[in-house]
């Protein structure tokens, strides 16, 4: 039987002012074993929430990398100034 122990989450934040981009948590940064899942919120100018100036466009598993966990933002065209991406990753690690 094999069980995931350690749990434990790893993110990343960051800040742009470019239209799209990709983030990445990574459970290697931590020695935190394997990706169980993830999410991601993107907050724009002003950490406005909402999503009408910029979203999640997309958010799940690096293709073969186990430890990974990735996300692409993006703000609306002609949205002003700088916006924050935030990318979580929940490891564990693997247990006989």
């Amino acid at each position: 039987m094999v069980g995931i122990t350690g749990v434990r989450w790893v993110w990343t934040d960051q800040f742009g002012t470019t239209r799209t981009r990709t983030q990445i948590a990574d459970c290697a940064t931590a020695d935190a074993g394997v990706a169980v899942g993830g999410g991601a919120i993107v907050y724009g100018p002003g950490s406005d929430a909402t999503g009408n100036l910029c979203h999640v466009t997309w958010s799940g598993p690096v293709n073969g990398n186990p430890r990974q966990w990735a996300a692409v933002g993006q703000c609306d065209a002609g949205t002003p100034g700088s916006w924050e991406m935030i990318v979580e990753v929940l490891c564990g690690q693997v247990a006989p």
